[in-house]
């Protein structure tokens, strides 16, 4: 054997080690340990020394044959007020940043803020409510009285509706109308808790208030599935999850109200970590239309 034959072998083992340990190494990084996928990428970069500059010459081919006109565009030809009136400049009306820093924020403009508030008031969320209420102790006088006026119009309907309600109760003697009233009263009582109208030392009276009439309304209710899911919603705050499970699944003997009953059948069971029962529930989940409380569980999970 010639000094270059030797020198050839020599340079084609550096290189097959060289491949080897390469392979080896990616192989460990991404924590695939199994022959199969060593001998893939082995095979792969060696393969790479004849197969890359054969690839490498077809493109230089392709390149130099291919005879399709790349169309020049004339830049000079754009007309930037027409691009101005197809692509209008949009721009938020109570400047960049969200609505709790604008508030907060003692450089804003007091009339800004007020705009702002009158914005969030036309259609009020939980969200909101929240955001009121912590402008009441902000520095600007339009602010807090806008937004002490607003929460105190809320508390004062859901009063005067339920005082009004309470004063029909106790005149009603047909049993299903009696029942109608209290279904309602629950409702307007777990309103106070769920957009944060009362304090937190309020809540368990109020949510106690909501089950009692909600429970009496089952007596002669004409649609008991629908006590049961917010009897479950009460429930479930509280975190009674042996008594939300009972109510939900009453509810779900409805199929009207099965597709609205099972996110909150989820969340309880995820809650207590009873994952067997979850990850039953979890396919029922996936069929619904979108649902926030749902897509929060369902995004955590996926069918390996």
């Amino acid at each position: 054997m010639t000094g270059l034959e030797s020198f050839r072998i020599d340079l084609l083992l550096l290189y097959l080690a060289a491949t080897g340990l390469f392979s080896y190494v990616t192989m460990r990084l991404f924590g695939r340990n199994s022959v199969r996928v060593f001998a893939l990428l082995f095979l792969f970069n060696t393969l790479m020394v004849v197969v890359g500059p054969l690839l490498t010459l077809l493109f230089y081919f392709y390149l130099t044959h291919n005879k399709r006109k790349i169309p020049v565009i004339n830049a000079h030809l754009l007309d930037v007020a027409q691009l101005q009136r197809h692509f209008p400049l949009v721009k938020r009306h109570y400047g960049e940043g969200p609505p709790e820093r604008l508030l907060n924020d003692a450089e804003s403009p007091e009339g800004r803020k007020v705009r702002l508030l009158t914005h969030l008031i036309r259609k009020l969320e939980r969200q909101d409510v929240r955001l009121l209420q912590s402008t009441l102790s902000g520095k600007s006088d339009e602010g807090r009285l806008l937004s002490f006026g607003v929460l105190n119009n809320m508390e004062q309907r859901l009063n005067d509706r339920i005082s009004d309600l309470q004063e029909r109760l106790a005149q009603e003697n047909d049993a299903v109308q009696r029942a109608i009233y209290e279904q309602e009263i629950a409702y307007l009582y777990r309103e106070f808790v769920y957009y944060g109208l009362v304090t937190k030392e309020l809540e368990p009276f109020y949510l106690r208030n909501a089950a009692e009439y909600a429970l009496r309304a089952l007596k002669a209710y004409p649609d008991p599935a629908e006590v049961y899911l917010l009897l479950g919603k009460i429930y479930l705050y509280v975190h009674d999850f042996k008594s939300a499970e009972r109510a939900f699944t009453k509810a779900m003997e409805d199929p009207r109200y099965a597709e609205e009953t099972l996110p909150y059948l989820a969340e309880f069971t995820f809650e207590r970590k009873d994952f067997r029962s979850f990850r039953k529930i979890l396919p029922g989940l996936r069929r619904l239309h979108y649902s926030p409380r749902a897509s929060k569980l369902t995004s955590l999970w996926r069918t390996s």
